[in-house]
């Protein structure tokens, strides 16, 4: 398990008031759900860097490639 560290950042009033919400109804701590949602973000941006990376690249899929699967599931096209 990786070795965890903390660090201080600051909320609106409004923002806390719905950490305490969330965290009160999934019977979690602030820190959890906080810490889950930087992880969930943190991936979703790596996600997407990788997807422009691919573009930039040149390795996406064509457009002739995305109709060809759309009509193999047999979506009219």
């Amino acid at each position: 398990m990786a070795q965890m560290q903390t660090i201080s950042t600051r909320f609106t009033s409004d923002t806390i008031a719905r950490l305490e919400e969330i965290a009160g109804n999934q019977n979690r701590s602030r820190s959890d759900i906080i810490q889950e949602a930087v992880e969930g973000y943190l991936n979703s941006l790596a996600w997407l860097e990788a997807k422009v990376q691919k573009a930039e690249e040149g390795t996406f899929v064509s457009h002739e490639e995305v109709g060809g699967r759309l009509r193999k599931l047999g979506v009219k096209c």
